[in-house]
C-alpha cells in the first residue's frame, strides 16, 4: 500500500517523518449567507452573500522518535528536532530557522493530499499544534489548515505561456477549456462564468522605470496597465492575481501602480475571460522582452 502523506508548499509530510493516522478533506464548504425571521411569516429570509466560507481540511498525525530529518545542516532523528524542523514545514521559513519565523507573513499556500489526489486547495496554517507524546518515543497531534471553499483540478489544470518582444502583444487563451466539463465551475461563482487567471510577467532584462505591462480582452479595451517601475535583470517577476485584485513585484504590492482603462461601470474590476471573448491580449511597453504565463484556474467545489 502506498504510503499516504499532505504536501504544503512545496514540502511532503512524509519528509519529516510524519504518518497520517485520520484525515478530514471530504467536507462541504458553508454559503456565506444570511437569515433573518419575521414573526408571523412562515420560512426565513434568505440574504445570499454569493460565496462559501473557508473550511477546515484537518490530519490526525504521527511522529517516530526513530524517523530521520534533515534540520540545520544535517539529519537528526529524535521528537526534539523532528517537531523543531516541522514548524519550518508549517510556519514556510526557508531554512528551518525558528529565529526567521517573526519575518513570515501568512499568506495561502498550495496544500494536497494522497486521499483526494485529483485536487488541490489553497490553504494557511495558524496554529495551534498541540502534541501528545508518550514515553518520549512518540507523538500525536492534529494539524488544521484554513482552506479556500474550493479545490482546484490537479489534470485539468490549464495554463498558457508566451515569450512577447518589446512593443509586441499576444493574444494568450486556455489550452484545455474547462467551461466545457459540467462538473467545473469559472472563478468566482457559478453565475459568473469567467476565469479570474492568475498572470507571471518575467521581464528578461532590467526594464524602463516607465515601462508598462497592458492587459485587456482582445475584444474589448477594458483592462488594466501596470507601470511597475524599474526591475532589474533576473530579480523579481510582475504577479497579477485577477480574483484577488491584487498585483506584486516580487512580494511587494504594487497596486497604487495599477490604472484602469475604459473604467466604464462599477463592477468593472481586473481582466477575465469567458467564451464570448476569445483571448486576454498582453501588450509589452516595458522596454524589454518578457516571458508571460497564465495560469487560468479554474475550479469546483
Amino acid at each position: 500500500m502506498a504510503l499516504k502523506y499532505f504536501e504544503y508548499g512545496d514540502k511532503r509530510s512524509s519528509n519529516y517523518g510524519i504518518k497520517l493516522l485520520d484525515v478530514n478533506v471530504y467536507d462541504y464548504p458553508e454559503r456565506n449567507m444570511d437569515t433573518f425571521s419575521i414573526p408571523g411569516r412562515y420560512g426565513d429570509i434568505i440574504v445570499d452573500n454569493e460565496s462559501f466560507k473557508n473550511i477546515v481540511i484537518s490530519y490526525h498525525v504521527l511522529v517516530d522518535n526513530n524517523a530521520k530529518v534533515y534540520f540545520n545542516g544535517k539529519y537528526n532523528t529524535g521528537l526534539s528536532s523532528i517537531t523543531q524542523a516541522l514548524k519550518g514545514m508549517l510556519y514556510r521559513t526557508a531554512a528551518d530557522n525558528i529565529f526567521a519565523y517573526s519575518n513570515i507573513k501568512a499568506k495561502y499556500l498550495k496544500l494536497y493530499d494522497t486521499y483526494d489526489p485529483e485536487y488541490y486547495r489553497l490553504a494557511y496554517f495558524a496554529g495551534p499544534a498541540n502534541w501528545e507524546t508518550m514515553i518520549n518515543t512518540y507523538g500525536e497531534c492534529t494539524l488544521e489548515f484554513m482552506a479556500k471553499p474550493v479545490k482546484y483540478p490537479i489534470n485539468y489544470y490549464t495554463q498558457t505561456q508566451a515569450t512577447i518582444s518589446n512593443g509586441a502583444y499576444a493574444d494568450m487563451e486556455p489550452t484545455n477549456p474547462l467551461y466545457q466539463r459540467p462538473e467545473y465551475t469559472i472563478p468566482p461563482l457559478v453565475s459568473d462564468n469567467k476565469y479570474y487567471p492568475y498572470i507571471t510577467i518575467q521581464p528578461h532584462d532590467t526594464t524602463s522605470s516607465t515601462g508598462t505591462i497592458k492587459i485587456t480582452r482582445q475584444h474589448s479595451s477594458s483592462g488594466i496597465i501596470i507601470t511597475p517601475g524599474e526591475i532589474y535583470a533576473g530579480i523579481t517577476p510582475i504577479y497579477v492575481d485577477c480574483y484577488e485584485e491584487q498585483t506584486y513585484v516580487g512580494s511587494n504590492l504594487i497596486n497604487d501602480k495599477v490604472q484602469f482603462v475604459d473604467f466604464m461601470t462599477p463592477t468593472f474590476s481586473y481582466p477575465s475571460w469567458n467564451n464570448t471573448y476569445d483571448t486576454l491580449r498582453i501588450t509589452n511597453n516595458l522596454g524589454v522582452d518578457a516571458t508571460v504565463k497564465i495560469d487560468w484556474r479554474a475550479w469546483t467545489l
